[in-house]
C-alpha cells in the first residue's frame, strides 16, 4: 500500500533580527544541504502497488466510457504476493510484463505482471474492482408479460464487476417493452429480462406497405401471427388474398418486399 506524505509546519521562536537569523542559518548549514534532494526510496511493495493501481484505474476509466457509464464510483482490492518484501527496491521505475490487465472478462479479474529487469524480480499481482454504477431496476414487482412503464422503473447503484450480462443504464430505453418474467424490485434489469411488444396480434387488421420504383404503395391486410417490431410473419392481402411474408416496422404496419 501507498502510505501518504504528511507535510506539517513546523514553528521556532526567534530572538534576533530577521537579517542575522538569515546570516546565521547560512552560516551554519553544511555545503551538502544546497545539494539536489535525494528522493525517497519507496519498498518494492510500494512500486508494485502504485504502478498496478495506476495501470487498474486505466482499465477501469477505459472500460466506463466504452459502456457509456455516468455518475460511477470504484474501489481496487489489490492482491500483492508477500514474497515481494523479500527483495530490494526496483532503482528504476518497474515495468508491465507482456499481456498484464488485458480484458479477460470484464472486469470481474486483472491479472498484471509487474517487472524489475534492474533487480531481477517479477510479481504477478491480482485486482478486483468493485465499480458501482447507477443502473435501472424495479421499483416494484413487474409480472411476466407486463409492459413496462417508466414510473415503476427507478435507477440504483450496482456492482457491475461481476456481471455477464450487460446492465441497463437509461429507464427510457425500455419503456414500451415487455418483462419475459417476473422482475423483482431491488434486481438489475438486463437485455435477457426483456423482450419487445406486441406491435402486430393474430387477425388483426394491418397496413401493408411496399415500394416500388419509389412509389410507395399500400395494402390493406390480414395479420397471420404475432408479431414483434423486426420480426416477420406471414399476412394475407386482403384484396387478392395471396398469403406473403412480411416484416412488422411499427403498431398495425408490416412491410413486404426488399
Amino acid at each position: 500500500m501507498l502510505f501518504p506524505v504528511v507535510t506539517r509546519k513546523r514553528h521556532f521562536p526567534s530572538f534576533l533580527p530577521l537579517k542575522e537569523i538569515l546570516v546565521c542559518a547560512l552560516i551554519a548549514a553544511p555545503i551538502s544541504a544546497f545539494a539536489a534532494p535525494v528522493p525517497m526510496t519507496h519498498s518494492a511493495r510500494e512500486q508494485v502497488n502504485a504502478l498496478v493501481m495506476t495501470q487498474a484505474e486505466k482499465r477501469v476509466v477505459s472500460e466506463a466510457t466504452q459502456k457509456g457509464w455516468q455518475d460511477y464510483t470504484y474501489k481496487l482490492d489489490i492482491f500483492i504476493p508477500p514474497a515481494v518484501a523479500n527483495v530490494q527496491p526496483c532503482p528504476q521505475q518497474p515495468e508491465l510484463g507482456k499481456g498484464s490487465g488485458e480484458p479477460t472478462g470484464g472486469l470481474n479479474r486483472l491479472t498484471l505482471s509487474v517487472v524489475c529487469p534492474a533487480a531481477n524480480w517479477q510479481f504477478r499481482v491480482t485486482v478486483k474492482p468493485q465499480v458501482y454504477v447507477p443502473v435501472v431496476m424495479a421499483q416494484d414487482e413487474i409480472t411476466r408479460g407486463s409492459e413496462i412503464a417508466a414510473d415503476r422503473l427507478v435507477m440504483k447503484k450496482y456492482n457491475v464487476s461481476n456481471g455477464r450480462e450487460p446492465f441497463i443504464t437509461d429507464i427510457n430505453s425500455l419503456v414500451g417493452m415487455t418483462a419475459k418474467r417476473n422482475l423483482s424490485p431491488g434486481r438489475p434489469i438486463t437485455t435477457a429480462m426483456l423482450q419487445m411488444p406486441v406491435l402486430v396480434k393474430r387477425d388483426q387488421p394491418v397496413m401493408m406497405m411496399s415500394q416500388s420504383d419509389n412509389i410507395l404503395i399500400q395494402t390493406q391486410g390480414t395479420a397471420l401471427k404475432d408479431g414483434r417490431k423486426g420480426e416477420a410473419i406471414r399476412v394475407r392481402n386482403d384484396s387478392s388474398q395471396r398469403i406473403v411474408t412480411a416484416t412488422v416496422t411499427d403498431a398495425g404496419v408490416v412491410k413486404t418486399g426488399g
